[in-house]
C-alpha cells in the first residue's frame, strides 16, 4: 500500500526532524492517526488477503 508507504517516510523525514530539531510537535500530532490508520488497514487487508488464498 503505497499511502501506508508515504505516511511513514513523511512521519520519519518530515514530522520527527521538525518536532526533535525545531520544537515543533504539531505535525506529529496530524501524521501519527493518519499513519497508524492506513498501518492497521495495511493490516487487515494483508490478512485478509491470505485467507482467500
Amino acid at each position: 500500500m503505497i499511502l501506508e508507504g508515504v505516511s511513514l517516510l513523511t512521519l520519519v523525514f518530515i514530522a520527527t526532524p521538525l518536532k526533535y530539531g525545531f520544537n515543533n510537535p504539531v505535525f506529529v500530532k496530524m501524521i501519527s492517526p493518519i499513519h497508524g490508520s492506513l498501518f492497521l488497514l495495511f493490516l487487515f487487508n494483508t490478512l485478509r488477503t491470505k485467507l482467500e488464498t
